[in-house]
């Protein structure tokens, strides 16, 4: 891991025309950009122990993580001029925040926002019936009502049995956790 300022001091200078050097090609390297994860410390800034554990998993499992970890082929640092700095082969910026003018305007929920959330509905099957149906007007076949005031969200989810029974597994998990450690 590099810091902005230090990067140039600990990296090894390529020397093309060097013969003597270890072939290189089909070989990658594995980049981790870290930069999101840290507390301000005065004027520095500090990794905190999940994002150090976070890295250390990552590079461990050799895990890729979009916007995070990356196996970045030879040739393709090659093409940047053997450069280093890892915006170029990791894009870490968040996803613009689209707003549909059409919702904001007429109301309703996008679909294609309801969609995002498919990895909730694999858990919770009834999640999207509970919370959501479609708009009556054919005109708006691209979004959806909310079935409920934003204060009546939690009691609902309360009532899923999958998420009682998530929770109480949970609950049991760390009871017992605590337990071996006392």
């Amino acid at each position: 891991m590099f810091d902005k300022e230090h990067a140039q001091k600990a990296v090894t200078n390529f020397n093309e025309e060097d013969e003597n050097l270890p072939t290189i090609e089909g070989r990658s390297i594995f980049m981790i950009d870290a930069s999101k994860g840290f507390i301000k410390d005065g004027n520095k800034n500090r990794l905190r122990s999940q994002d150090i554990h976070k890295v250390v998993d990552v590079f461990n499992k050799g895990l890729q993580l979009e916007r995070f970890s990356r196996l970045v082929p030879i040739d393709e640092i090659a093409k940047n001029d053997f450069n280093l700095n890892i915006p170029r082969y990791i894009d870490s910026s968040e996803p613009e925040d689209l707003h549909d003018l059409s919702a904001h305007l007429q109301g309703g929920i996008p679909n294609r926002d309801i969609d995002t959330l498919e990895h909730y509905r694999q858990v919770f099957p009834s999640i999207r019936a509970t919370l959501s149906k479609p708009a009556p007007d054919p005109k708006r076949s691209g979004y959806s009502l909310c079935m409920l005031e934003a204060s009546q969200v939690k009691a609902a989810f309360l009532r899923i049995k999958n998420l009682r029974t998530l929770l109480a597994a949970a609950d049991c998990h760390l009871k017992i956790g605590y337990q071996k450690l006392n």
